[in-house]
């Protein structure tokens, strides 16, 4: 994988409180990998952490990436107004919670894509050790 020099705020919609991923380690047209520190920022906290549920959302916004990236080489730049509609096909939260400070990275691979929709397959780990798996349907509409 060759690395990225497009920034997060470049490829997803997500801004303050609500962008959690913090740094993509790689990514390219197959495959993005991102990481965040899990704060107390976060939605759905608990008393020593945030609900797993928290992973889909880190699935979506490093699918984000991918998906991102690779439509703002192709076009080069993602048009204003453009719309993301995401679905969860399938999610195994393998822990009930995800403890503050804890790393999580999140490797996404497209499994297919057909004009502007893309299933995507997640893995979600924390040192190393699986907290989940995600599988989501995304589709892309860009803006007029």
């Amino acid at each position: 994988m060759a690395a990225i020099e497009l920034g997060i705020e470049a490829l997803i919609p997500h801004r303050g409180p609500m962008r959690l991923v913090e740094r993509i380690v790689t990514a390219d047209d197959h495959q993005a990998v991102t990481e965040a520190r899990v704060a107390a920022t976060w939605p759905l906290r608990t008393a020593e952490g945030v609900a797993a549920l928290v992973l889909v959302e880190l699935a979506a916004q490093t699918a984000g990436v991918l998906i991102g990236r690779r439509e703002r080489l192709r076009r080069e730049a993602l048009t204003e107004g453009a719309g993301w509609l995401v679905g969860i096909r399938e999610a195994r939260l393998h822990v009930d919670e995800l403890l503050l400070g804890s790393v999580v990275r999140t490797q996404v691979q497209a499994a297919y894509t057909y004009e502007t929709y893309t299933q995507v397959s997640a893995r979600a780990t924390v040192a190393n050790r699986p907290v989940g798996d995600i599988v989501l349907q995304v589709f892309w509409a860009p803006g007029a």
